[in-house]
């Protein structure tokens, strides 16, 4: 008996370290490495932050944390803030398979019924082709049920399955054919070999 509760309290540990929320966020008013760094000593001191990058070119910031800790998007927008920089967009992505959202200061949580949710994001393009291109992407990851671009205000709406695909996915898929979205810029070979009607004007 004294044998199980030791291996049971060397697991629970080590389990609960494995649960981790994934945070991804975009910043303005990055302009430099030394900008980066200040904004990333902001975070510092977070007990079990891990895996911290952020991309200079297009302000996003990416992260992770023990999910015991529960990191609200207004304590990641308030640091951001003291920093001294503009916090345009967070998704956390909980290890429950619950999500938090906050953009434009306005938050949003959701669970939704059955593992479904819906997400807008910005997805940079031009024209009838680009629509075709970023929604066939978007349908293209495993768990993606519907995918609608609006050219005008340049943002997708899509509605997923939480327990077969995560959000990010769905950016990194769309930025792979060659659109920029508000986390994930495309590589400047695929952008570059885009049709000239489709080459939107890039940040």
């Amino acid at each position: 008996m004294k044998n199980m509760l030791l291996l049971i309290a060397i697991i629970l540990p080590l389990f609960a370290q494995a649960q981790t929320d994934k945070i991804f966020a975009k910043v303005e008013g990055l302009g430099c490495p030394f900008c980066a760094n200040g904004l990333e000593k902001k975070f510092k001191d977070i007990e079990g932050l891990k895996n911290f990058v952020i991309a200079l070119e297009t302000g996003a910031m990416t992260f992770t944390v023990p999910a015991s800790l529960q990191l609200s998007t207004q304590e990641v927008a308030d640091r951001v803030s003291k920093a001294g920089y503009t916090l345009a967009d967070i998704n956390i992505e909980r290890a429950s398979g619950q999500a938090n959202r906050m953009n434009n200061a306005m938050t949003i949580s959701y669970k939704g019924a059955h593992d479904e949710e819906t997400a807008t994001f910005t997805v940079h393009g031009n024209c009838g082709m680009c629509k075709t291109r970023i929604e066939k992407a978007a349908m293209g990851v495993k768990g993606v049920k519907k995918a609608t671009w609006d050219a005008e205000k340049q943002q997708i709406e899509v509605e997923y399955n939480t327990k077969k695909t995560k959000l990010i996915a769905i950016h990194e898929a769309i930025a792979a054919v060659g659109h920029d979205t508000d986390l994930v810029r495309a590589k400047d070979e695929v952008y570059d070999n885009l049709h000239g009607c489709c080459k939107y004007e890039r940040q």
